[in-house]
C-alpha cells in the first residue's frame, strides 16, 4: 500500500503525462506490483494516477477551447474533434 505522500506524489508525476512504469521507477517502487495497483481500477493508485491525468488535460483542453474562442484555426479544430470524443462517449453511456 501507498502513502499518502506516495499516492499524492502518484497525482503530480500523472498530472505531468509520466508512465505508470515511470512512476514505479520515481517512487522506487516494485514494478510488477505497481502494475496490479494500477490493474485495480478501483484502487487509490488507479484514482489518483487518473485524476492527475485528468486535471491536466481538462487544464490543456481548457486553454484550448479559450484559444479557439479567439478564433485561432487550429485550436478550433482541437475543439472540434473534442466535441467529437465527447459525443461519441454520450453516446456509448
Amino acid at each position: 500500500m501507498l502513502s499518502e505522500e506516495q499516492l499524492n506524489q502518484v497525482e503530480e508525476f500523472a498530472s505531468n503525462f509520466m508512465s505508470w512504469q515511470q512512476i514505479a521507477i520515481l517512487l522506487e517502487f516494485d514494478e510488477e506490483a505497481f502494475r496490479e495497483l494500477m490493474l485495480d481500477h478501483s484502487s487509490d493508485v488507479y484514482r489518483r494516477y487518473l485524476k492527475g491525468k485528468t486535471l491536466s488535460a481538462y487544464a490543456i483542453s481548457k486553454s484550448i477551447v479559450k484559444l479557439a474562442k479567439l478564433g485561432s484555426p487550429q485550436a478550433e479544430i482541437l475543439v472540434r474533434d473534442d466535441i467529437n470524443r465527447q459525443a461519441n462517449a454520450e453516446n456509448e453511456l
